[in-house]
C-alpha cells in the first residue's frame, strides 16, 4: 500500500479549527502530553463515538494526524478528500494486513496516528466503553511508539459549548499485549468517568439554580 498523501491537510486543518471553535468552543486539557516529535499513537474513546470526535484530535495538535478510514470513503466524490489528508483505507470486514503494515511503517517513520480502540460506535450506550481491540498495543510494541490515552465528552450540540477532550500521560508498550490493552482501557475509562462526573455536576448546579429562581418567583 502506498504512503498516504497529506498535502490537503494543511489547508483543511485551519478551516476545521474555525468550524470546531465557533460551533463548539472545546476545552482541550493536557494537550502538552502529546509529544512534539517521534512515533505516537493517540488512543481513546467517548461514550458514543461520532465523526466529530475524530476531528477533535486534529485540532489538538499541529502535527499531521494519520488515521484509518473505511475503504468506502475512498470511492466516489469522497475519495479526493480522504486520499489527500493522510487517511489509510481499511477493509473492516476482514483483517486488513496491508492497512496494518502501512500504519506500522508510518509509526516507524516517526509519525502520529489516531486510533479508537473500540473499533465501532457504542450505539446502545449501556457500557461506558466497549471492549478494546489489541491493535494499539500491537503497534506500540512493534514500533516503540508512545501511547497517549484520551477521552472526549460532548453533546455535540452547536453553541452549547460543553465539549471537552482530555489527554493522559503517555506510556510505552511493556511487551505484554493484554496488559497494555487493559491499561489503555482503564486510563481512558478513568478520564471519561471524570469528564462525565463534571458534566453531571454542571447539570445539577444549573438545575439547582433554576429551581431556586422558580421558588423565588413563586414567592413574589
Amino acid at each position: 500500500m502506498k504512503k498516504p498523501k497529506t498535502w490537503l491537510y494543511k489547508w483543511f486543518r485551519p478551516l476545521l479549527i474555525a468550524y470546531i471553535f465557533i460551533l463548539y468552543k472545546p476545552k482541550i486539557i493536557n494537550k502538552h502530553f502529546i509529544p512534539k516529535e517521534g512515533a505516537v499513537i493517540t488512543a481513546g474513546g467517548t461514550h458514543e463515538r461520532l465523526v466529530l470526535d475524530s476531528l477533535m484530535i486534529y485540532v489538538s495538535t499541529p502535527r499531521i494526524i494519520r488515521a484509518l478510514a473505511k475503504k468506502e470513503h475512498f470511492e466516489g466524490p469522497k475519495k479526493f478528500f480522504f486520499a489527500n489528508v493522510g487517511c489509510v483505507p481499511v477493509d473492516r470486514g476482514k483483517g486488513d494486513d496491508a492497512a496494518k503494515q502501512t500504519m506500522i511503517k508510518l509509526l516507524e517513520e516517526g509519525n502520529i496516528v489516531n486510533i479508537f480502540p473500540e473499533g465501532t460506535r457504542n450505539q446502545e450506550g449501556k457500557e461506558l466503553l466497549l471492549p478494546f481491540k489489541k491493535g494499539v498495543a500491537v503497534f506500540a510494541n512493534k514500533t516503540k511508539a508512545t501511547i497517549v490515552p484520551f477521552a472526549i465528552n460532548s453533546s455535540w450540540k452547536p453553541f452549547k459549548y460543553d465539549t471537552v477532550v482530555e489527554f493522559g500521560k503517555g506510556f510505552k508498550g511493556s511487551g505484554d499485549i493484554e496488559a497494555d490493552t487493559d491499561r489503555l482501557k482503564n486510563e481512558v475509562g478513568q478520564i471519561l468517568k471524570k469528564l462525565k462526573n463534571i458534566e453531571w455536576g454542571r447539570r445539577w448546579a444549573i438545575k439547582s439554580k433554576n429551581d431556586k429562581q422558580s421558588d423565588l418567583r413563586r414567592k413574589l
